[in-house]
C-alpha cells in the first residue's frame, strides 16, 4: 500500500505541467499505458465512463486497493448487477504521468483490453476521435458536452439536445453495431416521428460482456442528431419497460370506434433524460467526433 501512494504523489507532481491542446485517437482507440507502474493495454473509448474501469488482475498487478475511503460502485446492466471497488492510482499514456480515481472488478467492461477510459479521464482538454478520413461534403455540427468536462466527473461524457421538450443524452459508441434508445425514449417519440418496429429483437452487448435484447424501429420522419439524420435505430426493450406506443409494422390497427375515447399518452411530471447509443451504423457516416472539454461541447463531423 505504501508503494501505491509514493506512486500516486509522483503522478501528482509529474502530471503538473500544461497538457497538449487536443488528443487524437485513432485505429482501435487501444494505447500501451501504465496503471501504477504496469505495462497495461487501455482503450480510450468515447463511449466509457470517466473514471477508468480495469480489470481486476491489472488492479491486482497494480496493487489498487479499496480502503475506507473507496466509495465503491454499483451497476445493473440489465438485470446483471456489477459491483466492484475504487481506489486512487497513477496512469501514464503516452506522456506525463497523471493521477486518478479507477474502478475495478471481475468482469472486464471489454474482453480484449486490460482496461477501458472515456474522454472525460484524460488530461487534454479535448479529445479527437479520427473515425476515418475527411471526405468531401462533410460538415460539422457543435452539440453541448454534458458531463466529462472537469477533473472531477467519474460518468460518461454525453452530447446533448431537447427532443419532444425533454433533454436527450447523445452516447457516441462507434464499436457498438447498432445504434439504439432506451424504451421510454422511443415511446415518447413514437408518435411525432412515425416509429413502428421493423423486425424481431436481436441480442446486443451493452457493457461488461452483458447481452439485452434490441429490437430495429424504422421512423417515417427522420431524427436530426446534428449532421446526423436517423430513420433507423434499435429499442431496449427487455427489464418490463413499455413500448406499447410503437405499432408493429406487420401488424395491422386495430379498427377504431369513432365513438370510442382513446388515450394516447399519459403525463409524466418529472420526466427523466433519455439517452440515444450512436453506433458503427449511424456513425459509418462520420470521420471525427471531437469532446472539446474546455468549450463544453462535442463537435461532430459528418455527411
Amino acid at each position: 500500500m505504501a508503494r501505491q501512494w509514493v506512486v500516486v504523489a509522483a503522478a501528482l507532481t509529474l502530471g503538473a505541467g500544461p497538457p497538449a491542446q487536443e488528443r487524437v485517437v485513432t485505429g482501435d482507440f487501444v494505447v500501451t499505458a501504465r496503471v501504477n507502474g504496469q505495462p497495461a493495454r487501455l482503450r480510450i473509448d468515447p463511449g466509457a465512463l470517466a473514471m477508468p474501469m480495469l480489470g481486476a488482475d491489472l488492479a491486482r498487478r497494480a496493487e489498487l486497493e479499496g480502503g475506507r475511503l473507496d466509495p465503491g460502485y454499483a451497476f445493473a446492466v440489465g438485470g446483471t448487477q456489477i459491483a466492484g471497488h475504487t481506489a486512487v492510482g497513477a496512469i501514464q499514456l503516452d506522456g506525463p504521468v497523471f493521477a486518478r480515481r479507477m474502478g475495478w472488478n471481475e468482469r472486464r467492461y471489454q474482453a480484449d483490453v486490460d482496461g477501458v477510459l472515456g474522454p472525460g479521464s484524460l488530461r487534454e482538454p479535448a479529445v479527437r476521435f479520427q473515425l476515418r478520413a475527411t471526405r468531401p461534403g462533410q460538415w460539422t455540427r457543435a452539440l453541448p458536452l454534458l458531463g466529462g468536462d472537469t477533473p472531477d466527473e467519474q460518468g460518461p461524457s454525453y452530447a446533448v439536445m431537447p427532443l419532444a421538450g425533454i433533454p436527450l443524452r447523445i452516447r457516441f459508441s462507434p464499436l457498438v453495431a447498432r445504434s439504439f434508445l432506451d424504451a421510454t425514449t422511443a415511446n415518447r417519440i413514437a408518435t411525432g416521428y412515425g416509429a413502428k418496429f421493423t423486425g424481431a429483437a436481436a441480442a446486443e452487448v451493452i457493457g461488461f460482456g452483458v447481452a439485452r435484447p434490441v429490437r430495429p424501429m424504422t421512423l417515417a420522419h427522420p431524427l436530426a442528431i446534428g449532421p446526423l439524420s436517423l430513420t433507423r435505430v434499435g429499442v431496449r426493450i427487455a427489464e418490463g419497460r413499455d413500448t406499447g406506443a410503437i405499432p408493429d409494422a406487420n401488424t395491422p390497427p386495430p379498427p377504431v370506434d369513432p365513438d370510442e375515447v382513446v388515450v394516447t399518452a399519459r403525463v409524466d411530471r418529472h420526466p427523466r433524460p433519455g439517452t440515444l447509443t450512436l453506433g458503427a451504423d449511424a456513425l459509418s457516416r462520420c470521420s471525427a467526433v471531437v469532446f472539446d472539454k474546455a468549450a463544453r461541447e462535442v463537435r461532430l463531423t459528418c455527411g
